[in-house]
């Protein structure tokens, strides 16, 4: 059907609008069409159109499609309401048990929307949600969200779900992604009157970077083969843990590659006792801050029990 309006009791169009009414019979042999408002015939053929309608053509469309030589035949029903941009008509009863009746004139309105928060902020890989109300508006409309790129939002892509409520649709978004996901959303609405639009903007927003560490005492314990390791943390910072990293030290270049000595240190720890060292091997440590996505830049690298003056003359690359 053209111009597609749809409503829960079927389709709508405006008054004074072209309407356009399409049969199709998925057969191999050719089928004969009627067309038939509330059981009486009004045309023949699989497309029926309506060049200027008005109220007198709201009714019950049913297209009938038969063949003769096979005597078969099937049919579909469709509901069509032509709604007037100024006033509507609705019947309304007196009183139970009687016949009585008037029509009570409605002014035709374009929808009125309301969202729940116009700005709505969240962190990356939570769920945001949007809400928007249908608040008024006549002919009925039906409420549908639209994306940053002005794209209609449909659920089950891209972290969508639609959950219609009444009058009401909300939006939600999973594992929300700051690229994919932040923008302006549009709630829009239309009937045979007018458009309504509420936005929302939704902002996606990273996580914090760690905080900076220093290492703040570093000696070695029984035999040198372990170490006692204490940091410190500077400054704010989103933290999840802690991260301790040692290599083999040698004078020159060729210093060994940098392996995890520990990992998932709770984030209210400052210390750790690190074993299974080689007392013939020269060790240097480093450690970094972690949160959710990101580890923060590694804290200096130290030897244990050296000061400065045992560092001379070695040589350390960047840590990657």
């Amino acid at each position: 059907m053209e111009p597609l309006g749809f409503i829960e009791e079927g389709f709508w169009a405006s008054e004074r609008e072209e309407v356009t009414l399409n049969c199709l019979a998925v057969s191999n042999s050719p089928s004969h069409f009627v067309w038939l408002r509330d059981h009486t015939q009004v045309h023949t053929g699989p497309t029926y159109i309506i060049t200027r309608a008005g109220r007198t053509h709201t009714g019950l469309y049913t297209c009938l499609a038969y063949k003769s030589r096979l005597d078969t035949r099937t049919q579909t029903t469709v509901q069509l309401t032509i709604y007037s941009p100024y006033l509507q008509a609705f019947p309304v009863a007196w009183a139970q048990g009687t016949s009585s009746s008037l029509t009570l004139s409605v002014p035709a309105e374009a929808p009125q929307l309301a969202v729940a928060e116009p700005r709505v902020s969240v962190l990356e890989e939570r769920e945001a949600c949007l809400g928007c109300a249908l608040l008024g508006g006549m002919p009925p409309a039906r409420l549908l969200w639209l994306g940053p790129q002005r794209q209609q939002v449909e659920s089950g892509t891209f972290g969508f779900m639609l959950h219609p409520e009444g009058a009401q649709l909300r939006l939600s978004i999973r594992d929300v992604d700051p690229a994919r996901h932040s923008g302006t959303y549009q709630c829009v609405a239309h009937n045979a009157v007018g458009n309504g639009s509420q936005s929302v903007l939704l902002e996606v927003l990273r996580y914090p970077a760690p905080p900076n560490v220093t290492i703040s005492h570093l000696t070695y314990g029984r035999h040198c083969r372990e170490v006692q390791l204490q940091w410190a943390v500077e400054g704010p910072g989103n933290l999840m843990g802690f991260l301790v990293q040692q290599r083999a030290s040698v004078p020159g270049p060729g210093a060994g590659a940098w392996e995890t000595a520990a990992s998932d240190i709770e984030p209210e720890s400052r210390g750790r006792w690190l074993g299974g060292l080689d007392p013939g091997v020269l060790y240097a440590f480093c450690i970094l801050a972690l949160n959710h996505h990101t580890a923060g830049h590694p804290s200096e690298v130290k030897i244990p029990g050296a000061g400065a003056s045992a560092m001379e003359g070695l040589t350390f690359s960047p840590h990657n």
